[in-house]
């Protein structure tokens, strides 16, 4: 019952077709299941993309930035309302190559030997 009211509440004050979700953002029924409104997609945005909407989902501003889909929004989104998209990991892939591979992967982190051993 509380997933139909809360359905039926965001059709009335956003119609799919008025809202733009960020790249990757599950359907609007899993959306309202999954997403807890936590904000995190929000403060991780290096463009200012996105915006909770008032009912506390991921929308982008038609004043902020443009989105890139740097894919930052699906690594903090915990609950999975938020996943990664074929663009998202190309984008990852382009900036990886740029910045020369900077960001650690498991293997390099197992390579490393342990600090502060006795």
């Amino acid at each position: 019952m509380q997933l139909e009211w809360q359905q039926a509440r965001a059709r009335a004050s956003h119609p799919q077709n008025g809202v733009r979700r960020p790249p990757g953002t599950v359907e609007l029924r899993q959306l309202a299941e999954t997403c807890s409104g936590c904000g995190d997609c929000v403060a991780v945005c290096p463009s200012g993309a996105l915006e909770l909407d008032t009912l506390g989902y991921p929308c982008v501003t038609s004043e902020g930035g443009r989105c890139e889909q740097c894919g930052l929004c699906a690594d903090v989104c915990t609950r999975g309302a938020i996943v990664y998209t074929p663009a998202m990991l190309r984008a990852r892939e382009r900036a990886l190559a740029i910045d020369g591979g900077a960001v650690l992967c498991a293997e390099d982190l197992r390579a490393e030997e342990p600090l502060g051993t006795i």
